[in-house]
């Protein structure tokens, strides 16, 4: 029997959490018993796709122009048509907008996953679209679409992000990669991954003061910053100043990067948030919680099952990320024992293995899928 279709849209492919959720899904659904096919307005996950051999349309649907949006969803009836696609899931809200035009015209099922705690005023809420079934990624993400969105609490499922675990494993750095990434002979090494725009720019250019700071007592520190996005040239530039002002390269900044397994193998410590955190967790690395949202701290493993409440974004703390919290996050670590270090890291990967691989992310989203196509026969909801 054939597989079944889904065509999965998001506004891009570039580095970003809900970008490196939709790729894995798409990858992870062949083993469900369905096909995936990706529109997007394209990005640095595009050769990741066509190694996989997962179709991939270039439609974009980052303007919210009437019509760009007419323009957008006539181009998903196009494609639902070539792929014969049988359900449409859309990730963010201009792709859920114009993907649910696209359903209907096609009479095919539609669906949504929420990233993110999106913002609610009135004229928002008339153009969010949320599916005959809505993902959320975490339970307080299922709270703020119940009370802000009015979606029924029947209709959401909590399907938290899912982690490529054979990818995202312990793995020593080589001498080569840590010559590579220009920290060969550097201890310890902090990574920063993270989309670089808005808030979380901040937490990038907080890291680079943090480590600045730290460098009269660790010497031999180096900081590697993997991300892109609208300001990642201002980061690119602090990081230069940083350098100039040390007298020596202990800035790297690396750019949007696709290999953020490879990064994170090379550092002793990772700064992150969300899908970063958790890739980090299942790099057996300790992990300092820090982004766009909020600041927690050194990941400890008796918390975790608390931070999974809000995605580890630390959004529930509403504290914000600091380069002096960053700073005193940092040291902590750094005062761990080896031992403690190795302990913790060992823990972390297996909370992640056990809880949030994409293997069970990509069953469970394919359960939800077989739970619509069987109401095919019915009427729409």
């Amino acid at each position: 029997m054939a597989p079944v279709t889904v065509l999965l849209t998001i506004a891009g492919l570039g580095v970003g959490g809900a970008e490196t959720h939709v790729v894995s899904l798409a990858k992870g659904l062949a083993e469900t018993g369905y096909r995936a096919v990706l529109a997007s307005g394209g990005g640095i996950y595009q050769g990741e796709l066509a190694g996989c051999g997962i179709p991939h349309y270039r439609v974009d649907m980052k303007s919210a122009s009437p019509p760009a949006l007419v323009r957008a969803a006539w181009a998903l009836r196009r494609v639902i048509a070539r792929e014969g696609a049988a359900l449409v899931h859309a990730h963010g809200r201009i792709p859920a907008l114009v993907s649910e035009a696209a359903a209907a015209a096609a009479g095919v099922r539609f669906i949504t996953t929420a990233h993110a705690v999106f913002a609610a005023p009135w004229h928002l809420r008339i153009f969010s679209r949320w599916g005959e079934k809505t993902i959320a990624v975490s339970p307080d993400i299922k709270e703020h679409l119940i009370v802000n969105f009015g979606v029924p609490e029947e209709r959401i499922t909590v399907i938290p992000n899912g982690v490529d675990v054979a990818r995202f494993c312990p793995v020593p750095p080589s001498p080569g990669l840590l010559r590579e990434l220009g920290v060969a002979g550097a201890e310890p090494v902090v990574a920063c991954v993270s989309r670089l725009e808005g808030a979380l720019a901040h937490v990038a250019l907080s890291a680079v003061e943090a480590c600045s700071s730290l460098l009269p007592v660790y010497p031999r520190l180096a900081l590697l910053i993997a991300g892109g996005g609208k300001r990642a040239s201002e980061v690119a530039g602090a990081a230069a100043a940083a350098n100039g002002s040390a007298g020596r390269e202990y800035v790297r900044f690396l750019g949007p990067r696709t290999d953020v397994h490879r990064v994170m193998a090379a550092a002793d410590l990772v700064v992150g948030v969300s899908r970063t955190a958790l890739e980090a967790m299942a790099c057996a690395k300790n992990v300092v919680l820090a982004g766009g949202e909020g600041f927690w701290g050194l990941v400890r493993p008796e918390q975790l099952g608390g931070l999974a409440a809000d995605n580890f974004t630390g959004r529930s703390t509403r504290r914000p990320v600091t380069a002096g919290a960053l700073k005193e996050a940092v040291r902590e670590f750094l005062e761990l024992p080896p031992a403690v270090r190795r302990e913790r890291g060992g823990e972390l990967r297996r909370f992640v293995e056990e809880n949030f691989s994409s293997a069970a992310m990509a069953q469970k989203t394919a359960g939800v899928y077989d739970e619509l196509l069987a109401k095919r026969g019915g009427p729409r909801a």
